[in-house]
């Protein structure tokens, strides 16, 4: 079941892989809303500053190193709320990054760093084979930061390899969409 050709097709083509939780300081309707639509978005209170030298915070810094791998070479990721009640597969193309103008928890407008699938589907509800497999990848790695490049998986303990999987099996089901402009 655990193919590397898939890994390393999806690692030839120069994109990277990515896994995220919507979970900045947004109501939780808003964060399935973006979810369900393919939209990752983080809260670091960095607005549209995207430069790691300006970020205290390794978190911080890290993110904004991902969310720049994304834009120069596009990326794979699965993106989920907090309980894993959505996930989404999808694939965002170089230039993904995107501003969301959000009203957060307390009523206020703020900017918010994210990306955005090009191409994307939800995960079926009570899946089996390789959509088990990435919720057992996901929840596996529940205490990593919201936005990160989840390590190689093992037989037991499946990894990054379900992200492609995953995206191929969707594509093959005829679930993948692109978002509404």
């Amino acid at each position: 079941m655990f193919d590397q050709n898939i890994t390393k097709s999806f690692s030839d083509e120069g994109a990277t892989v990515v896994l995220h939780r919507n979970n900045p300081d947004l109501p939780q309707s808003t964060c399935r809303e973006l979810t369900q639509n393919g939209i990752g978005v983080v809260d670091f209170g960095m607005g549209t500053n995207l430069d790691p030298d300006e970020s205290d915070d390794a978190a911080e810094t890290r993110t904004k190193n991902t969310l720049r791998r994304i834009s120069a070479g596009g990326a794979y990721g699965a993106i989920h709320v907090k309980n894993r009640e959505v996930v989404v597969v999808g694939y965002a193309s170089p230039r993904a990054i995107r501003f969301f103008e959000l009203e957060n928890v307390d009523g206020e407008k703020r900017t918010y760093p994210g990306f955005q699938f090009e191409r994307f589907g939800e995960v079926p509800d009570r899946a089996d084979g390789v959509f088990e497999r990435l919720n057992t990848a996901i929840k596996n790695r529940l205490n990593k930061p919201t936005l990160y490049e989840p390590d190689e998986g093992t037989p037991d303990r499946p990894g990054i390899e379900t992200i492609p999987e995953a995206f191929i099996e969707l594509d093959k089901m005829g679930r993948l969409r692109r978002p509404i402009k």
